[in-house]
């Protein structure tokens, strides 16, 4: 049997949030920079350093106790996940720079 303060606490709470969201206005910003102008090698390179990122942050989330260490921005090398297997992947493009503008890790 569910208890009924709780159900009427997630009532409330869902009512709450419906009033509150019918005050809330959506704004969309579209990025208008030179982004377009970018030669075809910049925005391969924009693309490798996005997906970079992604396969580190991946890697290190997938066991944070034993790879979130100072030592991470080092890496050269991630293994991720494609399918079911795991595949080795360099990191070429994602410089030790943009890895260690929080030194408290």
């Amino acid at each position: 049997m569910v208890n009924t303060t709780k159900v009427e606490k997630i009532k409330r709470a869902r009512i709450e949030t419906k009033q509150r969201r019918e005050n809330q206005v959506p704004i969309v910003y579209e990025l208008k920079t030179p982004l377009n102008n970018l030669s075809e090698i910049t925005k391969e390179r924009l693309l490798n350093l996005f997906n970079e990122a992604k396969w580190l942050y991946n890697y290190v989330v997938a066991d944070v106790k034993n790879r979130l260490k100072y030592e991470t921005y080092k890496l050269k090398e991630v293994e991720i996940k494609v399918g079911d297997e795991l595949q080795k992947r360099q990191i070429v493009n994602l410089s030790s720079s943009v890895c260690t503008t929080q030194k408290q890790i």
